[in-house]
């Protein structure tokens, strides 16, 4: 059986995209569904328990996508920082997962933290024990 040109290409031509797809630094993705539920969840329960004055916010959440094979982790937890909005800053690690994260195979593991604006009261929900803090 002979092969066509595109049956014998075409796979290759996929692949090298793929890779191609690779980022040499973190890059950011969509942060995974039930976290973001749970924050919105407890944060709703919080501003309706405390009244139409509360001045409570929401914590930010941000996801890269990071392979140790092309980043260290001063580049992924560098990455965050600068994703995080405003000047005063507290990152907490949430934590990593693969499968199912939308990263591309260079950089597999999407790494997620959650972002506190220390000049504002914000909600703090609850982290897993594993937990790391990194401070800008």
């Amino acid at each position: 059986m002979i092969l066509s040109f595109r049956q014998a290409v075409l796979p290759g031509l996929f692949a090298l995209l793929l890779l191609a797809g690779c980022a040499e630094y973190p890059y950011p993705v969509g942060a995974p569904k039930a976290l973001i539920e749970e924050i919105n969840e407890i944060y709703l329960a919080q501003k309706l328990q405390e009244g139409p004055g509360s001045n409570l916010a929401r914590p930010g959440v941000v996801s890269l996508c990071y392979g140790p094979a092309l980043n260290d982790e001063a580049e992924l937890y560098d990455s965050a920082l600068r994703r995080c909005s405003g000047d005063y800053q507290r990152l907490i690690y949430y934590g990593r997962d693969t499968l199912g994260a939308p990263c591309a195979l260079g950089q597999p593991y999407r790494h997620t933290f959650i972002c506190y604006d220390l000049q504002r009261r914000t909600l703090i929900p609850p982290i897993p024990d594993q937990g790391l803090t990194i401070r800008r």
